[in-house]
């Protein structure tokens, strides 16, 4: 939209977005690099004095994600990492125009190019594959795998592809579709996983197509891109590709009414495959509870952990590695707390046994009940009860979703 007003730094630009915010492209630009470089710092997808492979393959995400990290190497100096550019010549799907397109962004970025082609056995063992999806999902597995072979062969321990949200939440849209939404593995939805010894990343899964093509044709990217569009998706096969297609345009008809339905997605199918372990929580403050090796670092020589005396161990247990030096005395800190362990055992022992199994403290509360001494054996006594009516409606809730999820026959 022309001479418009943007809706971030409230001034009159020549080109303000009216989806997004209404924001100009300065702004736009400036939010989409910050975002950018939180997430491949956090996830370490530029190490320092490192080599980084980005997988090329003529497209819009791939030509703007190794525009871009040409601009933060650029401008970062100091991380010394070495780019080099990979591309999987497939002959099927007859990508000599790509592979024009990658030569010639190659030649402007100033980085290496490094071309595998698919050979005649692959060619063969696809051709073979009746099913259309398997067809497809083989030769997505199997270009993944020449790709971080051939990183590897260059000594890059990070491989970077520039699949974006709208693109990663189409896949899983058609894994669902194509029967296989239980089967759909983790690394789909993910920052990154490991292929061997090459960490595969995505720092595009959180930035939707539609935002990644904007910066393309704003920064004149379209130049460097043999094709684009829903058009090149999948495999030579019509079936496979047909509902490739179909998947993305219904995730982008989706965008149009609710612009985060991409992240939404992706995000859904992340949460789906989180550790059981990963959500453990410390029933007096509901905060996270550190890993037991970290604690027993942590505690100081007097302090006694309350967490062997919620899971029922002996009292005679309950003090670390690090002994007090008083504990052998009358009144030190080895018998403070002793008839208060003794009440919370005796409560224990006319409670169900598996009532307080996985009852976790953190150290600030664990802290705490060691200083308060008897008032902290009331607060104890109602989290077990606490965790017990929780375990008993979350039990309830599982019965009645797998009662109405299952077929009467």
């Amino acid at each position: 939209m022309r001479n418009r007003q943007c809706g971030k730094c409230r001034e009159f630009k020549s080109t303000v977005f009216t989806s997004g915010g209404g924001r100009c492209f300065e702004c736009f630009e400036r939010a989409l690099m910050h975002n950018l470089k939180t997430v491949m710092a956090r996830e370490k997808m530029l190490p320092f004095k490192a080599k980084v492979a980005i997988a090329v393959s003529g497209g819009i995400s791939s030509t703007a994600l190794s525009m871009m990290i040409q601009g933060i190497v650029k401008r970062s100096a100091a991380l010394s990492v070495d780019v080099h550019l990979v591309h999987v010549q497939d002959r099927e799907q007859k990508t000599e125009g790509a592979a024009d397109a990658v030569c010639k962004l190659a030649n402007h970025l100033g980085f290496p190019l490094s071309t595998s082609i698919l050979d005649d056995s692959l060619q063969s063992t696809l051709s073979a594959v009746r099913d259309n999806t398997d067809e497809a999902n083989l030769r997505r597995a199997y270009t993944i795998d020449i790709l971080t072979r051939r990183a590897a062969d260059l000594g890059c321990g990070v491989l970077l592809l520039g699949s974006s949200a709208t693109r990663v939440a189409s896949d899983i849209v058609s894994a669902v579709v194509c029967g296989r939404g239980t089967q759909v593995m983790p690394a789909i939805a993910s920052h990154s996983f490991h292929s061997g010894c090459v960490l595969v990343c995505r720092p595009f899964r959180d930035v939707s197509a539609r935002a990644v093509t904007r910066w393309a044709v704003t920064r004149g990217a379209l130049i460097f891109s043999g094709y684009g569009g829903v058009g090149a998706r999948g495999s030579s096969n019509s079936g496979a590709r047909d509902v490739n297609i179909l998947s993305e345009r219904f995730i982008l008809g989706l965008q149009e009414q609710n612009l985060s339905t991409c992240h939404t997605v992706v995000k859904t199918i992340a949460k789906l495959h989180e550790p059981s372990g990963s959500g453990v929580q410390c029933i007096l403050c509901d905060g996270k509870v550190e890993p037991f090796e970290k604690k027993l670092q942590a505690l100081p020589p007097r302090s006694v952990s309350f967490s062997n005396v919620l899971l029922g161990t002996n009292a005679e247990n309950l003090l670390p590695s690090r002994q007090c030096q008083c504990a052998d005395q009358n009144g030190g800190c080895g018998t403070k707390n002793a008839s208060e362990i003794s009440r919370v055992r005796e409560y224990d022992c006319h409670t169900s046994s598996t009532a307080v199994d996985g009852i976790e403290l953190c150290y600030a509360c664990e802290q705490t009940i060691a200083r308060c001494g008897k008032d902290s054996t009331e607060k104890i006594l109602d989290a077990v009860d606490r965790r017990r009516l929780q375990r008993r409606r979350e039990s309830m809730r599982i019965q009645i979703k797998e009662f109405v999820l299952s077929d009467d026959e």
